[in-house]
């Protein structure tokens, strides 16, 4: 089978390239600048398409048969530039408008837990089918972005009668495949604090997402459906540790103080006293079988 991954030169699309190779599909994957497409991989052709612009979408369909969309916006410096939204939605109506107009009917669409997040009060377990609400003020504008893409999707799928999956993955940790390390930056920080804040990650490792996505392709019951991709929780204390480390535990309040005048801690307050998780029941039900987060971080470390 001939796929298409879009951000084929980012951490997640990368692994899921490797895998889908192993398996052995024929990849296509779409860059914004083919100068940037990635050395790694002999057997990968290339196309440039951004997703700002409906150009050079529908030329890269050609012989495609499911299109991974794993694309989108980050926000650089700035996670709470509004612009982030349109950007995020427009991306997916360029993809989904080409898949359209190429015949192609599957479509595997990355999203994020931030489209199934409810206030930081809430207590219990959170399922696949629990949606964001963008009035939420907890949320900023990439946790937005995520939210809106992920909806505008939806509505694509059932304008155009797509068949579509989507993974919400908490926060993405793993080995690297390049010399690129922006995506350690999270452990870097918590590496380097002689103190943490009281702050639950729910990670994912980035080999099993690229799994589950692989596995949702592979068995048509997880159409029309989405799938939480967590392997476990871990607090930054815990993190610490796997560093050999003994971090001071900041009590909440401090930290609310500090990211008054500390832009960088400001997304962090949200995420303070949050008492309820995720499930990734139903993506075990597809045969999913995540490892244990302390691993993906020790890797990540290495």
């Amino acid at each position: 089978m001939k796929v298409l991954v879009t951000g084929a030169n980012g951490f997640v699309a990368l692994h899921l390239i490797q895998q889908l190779l192993e398996r052995g599909y024929e990849v296509v994957g779409t860059v914004r600048n083919l100068s940037r497409a990635p050395k790694i991989f002999e057997k990968v052709s290339y196309k440039e398409a951004d997703l700002s612009s409906p150009d050079g979408w529908l030329g890269a369909m050609e012989g495609i048969e499911a299109v991974f969309h794993v694309a989108s916006p980050l926000g650089g410096e700035n996670p709470n530039d509004p612009a982030l939204v349109q950007e995020a939605v427009a991306g997916v109506s360029h993809v989904f408008e080409a898949v359209h107009q190429a015949g192609i009917k599957r479509v595997i669409l990355t999203s994020s837990q931030a489209a199934a997040t409810p206030l930081a009060k809430e207590t219990g377990v959170i399922s696949d089918d629990f949606w964001s609400d963008p009035a939420n003020p907890e949320l900023n504008a990439y946790r937005l972005s995520k939210l809106e893409a992920e909806k505008e999707g939806w509505l694509l799928a059932e304008k155009y009668g797509i068949d579509l999956t989507a993974i919400l993955p908490g926060a993405v940790f793993g080995p690297s495949l390049t010399e690129n390390r922006s995506t350690s930056q999270v452990l870097d920080q918590i590496h380097a604090a002689p103190f943490v804040p009281n702050i639950t990650l729910e990670v994912t490792d980035v080999r099993d997402l690229a799994t589950l996505h692989i596995l949702a392709l592979e068995n048509s019951e997880s159409i029309g459906k989405r799938y939480i991709a967590k392997n476990d929780d871990l607090t930054f204390a815990q993190i610490s540790r796997l560093y050999g480390k003994t971090p001071v535990v900041l009590p909440d309040f401090f930290l609310r103080g500090l990211a008054k005048f500390q832009k960088p801690l400001r997304a962090l307050v949200p995420m303070l006293g949050r008492k309820y998780t995720h499930s990734n029941e139903r993506a075990r039900e597809l045969g999913w079988e995540p490892r244990d987060a302390s691993e993906t971080v020790k890797d990540a470390i290495k």
